[in-house]
């Protein structure tokens, strides 16, 4: 009788698509048959059950969920799979309070919305009560934080992670309120790979990984090259709307790139959104310098509040804080594990409170 893996694509795909994303991903490590037919499988599987596969844009400053993005079309060459609002075009006016219409948005009165986005078919991240747990539980794609500059004049707006892509069309929303907006969500652009590290079990090592996916990454080497050779230099990061601007445009100049990154240097803007991409910048380089991963920011509620917002309590010189971070954040990282038979300081009560007060956020 001829294996399963010996049957010709044709037969395989079929049967496999049925699976779900997560033990259809660990079938690539059967054989090179089944690794062979797993992008078709996915595009198969994509478009037998769109609702269940699918991704939602969720508020981080503010209560929001957005209608499911679906999926439109998947790049078996680039593994990028691209998401589209229900109707193609997602439409939401907000309001500055927490309680907001389903499928709506806010516009802040800082010129920034501060959003997430997360798969459908994730496992729900569990409350961490122990310090042991809310290490055991952190997953970097679902703690992710990204801003979307909200300017006065409106137009095409683009956010952006290392695995991700999302274009926007910014408009005011009229004579209602001079702080509301209407976002309209053009599509969402994502690597398959960060749908199937939401599904994993295990949390991520604190060393960096010499392998993170990046999202059109020939491309992303090439701009991020030019800028290193631009006289001063310029450094683009993922998470750099220009950058993913011209990562969604496959026939943008790098050239046009770096002339609108020049530009904006000498603007010596003050933005939120522009605030965010350059703190965020320094604080991974000093993750980097004390070989810890950059994903970990995301885990403590401290980093994670002066990315966004500037706060952090301590005492050092202004312009240290990313330092003082990033040694705080390997401190923590690198702590020795709770012995067996005894209890953790992080195990009394009032411990535990302190820590849902400023551990996370």
């Amino acid at each position: 009788m001829a294996a399963f893996s010996s049957l010709p694509l044709e037969l395989i795909v079929p049967i496999l698509s049925y699976l779900p994303f997560a033990p259809l991903s660990r079938s690539r490590r059967v054989s090179r048959a089944f690794l062979q037919s797993f992008p078709y499988c996915v595009l198969r599987s994509l478009l037998l059950t769109p609702d269940e596969n699918s991704a939602v844009i969720e508020g981080y400053s503010h209560s929001f969920l957005s209608p499911p993005l679906l999926p439109a079309s998947y790049d078996v060459t680039t593994n990028v799979l691209t998401l589209v609002p229900h109707a193609q075009v997602l439409s939401f006016i907000g309001t500055t309070g927490d309680v907001g219409i389903p499928g709506t948005t806010v516009a802040s009165t800082k010129g920034v919305l501060q959003l997430k986005i997360a798969w459908k078919g994730w496992p729900k991240e569990p409350e961490a009560e122990l310090f042991s747990d809310f290490h055991k539980g952190y997953r970097e794609e679902r703690s992710k934080v990204a801003c979307l500059d909200l300017l006065d004049e409106g137009g095409e707006r683009w956010v952006a992670d290392t695995d991700w892509i999302a274009k926007c069309n910014v408009q005011p929303a009229g004579a209602e309120s001079d702080e509301l907006v209407v976002v309209n969500v053009v599509h969402v652009k994502v690597l398959l790979d960060w749908v199937l590290k939401g599904l994993r079990q295990e949390p991520i090592p604190s060393t960096p990984h010499p392998t993170k996916p990046q999202i059109y990454p020939s491309r992303y080497e090439t701009a991020r090259a030019a800028g290193l050779h631009h006289d001063p230099p310029i450094h683009l990061t993922s998470f750099d709307p220009l950058m993913a601007e011209y990562l969604d445009k496959p026939r943008s100049d790098p050239v046009a790139l770096i002339t609108a990154a020049v530009a904006r240097e000498k603007t010596s803007s003050l933005l939120a959104a522009e605030m965010y991409r350059k703190r965020r910048a320094q604080l991974e380089q000093c993750l980097e310098e004390t070989n810890i991963d950059v994903g970990l920011l995301w885990k403590y509620g401290f980093a994670k509040r002066w990315v966004l917002e500037g706060f952090y309590s301590g005492s050092f010189p202004a312009g240290e804080a990313a330092k003082q971070i990033a040694e705080r954040i390997r401190n923590s990282e690198n702590a020795p594990p709770e012995g067996p038979g005894r209890q953790s300081l992080f195990e009394s009560a009032g411990a535990r409170w302190l820590w849902g007060l400023f551990g996370t956020r």
